[in-house]
């Protein structure tokens, strides 16, 4: 996002649930992200992961700051959904877009030039890992505590490959 923006852009974030440890990892990364490549976050809020809910903040967001939003990072595709019709509706169409997860909604998003790329988990390899780690568990074996399955960037360069 930051390449496309650039240093100095304004970023609202929509992120999930507070205290989801998963929303709360992704909101953490993204802020720090905003921070460490220059941008500024005028805006946090927590949809609760649905796209009624993200839509509402994007209302709100844009009732506040109108011109002077550059982009929006969403913490899941649903959310991004609905940012991204909140948007549209507004006349906001050439603000860029990203959402998390990859699933269809965010690839169909992708696809059709609405969000600027959509990132995705591993989830083969996520599962492939868990068999593996379980069976280390259960006989006894070391294992590592965290590992890394990979994350992919869908773009419209890309977004067939996940089809």
């Amino acid at each position: 996002m930051s390449e496309k923006v650039g240093e100095g852009a304004n970023v609202i974030l929509i992120r999930g649930a507070l205290g989801d440890a998963n929303h709360e990892a992704r909101a953490a990364g993204a802020t720090r992200g905003i921070e460490d490549f220059g941008m500024n976050l005028l805006g946090v809020k927590d949809c609760t992961t649905t796209a009624e809910g993200a839509a509402a903040a994007m209302e709100d967001f844009i009732t506040m700051y109108q011109d002077d939003i550059d982009a929006v990072i969403c913490c899941d595709d649903d959310m991004a959904a609905g940012a991204i019709q909140a948007l549209r509706q507004a006349g906001y169409e050439d603000v860029p877009v990203s959402g998390f997860d990859g699933t269809s909604v965010g690839i169909e998003n992708v696809a059709a030039g609405y969000e600027l790329f959509d990132l995705s988990q591993n989830p083969y390899n996520m599962g492939y890992t868990a068999v593996q780690t379980a069976h280390a568990v259960l006989n006894g074996e070391e294992y590592e505590k965290t590992i890394d399955t990979g994350v992919q960037v869908i773009t419209i360069d890309n977004y067939t490959d996940f089809q």
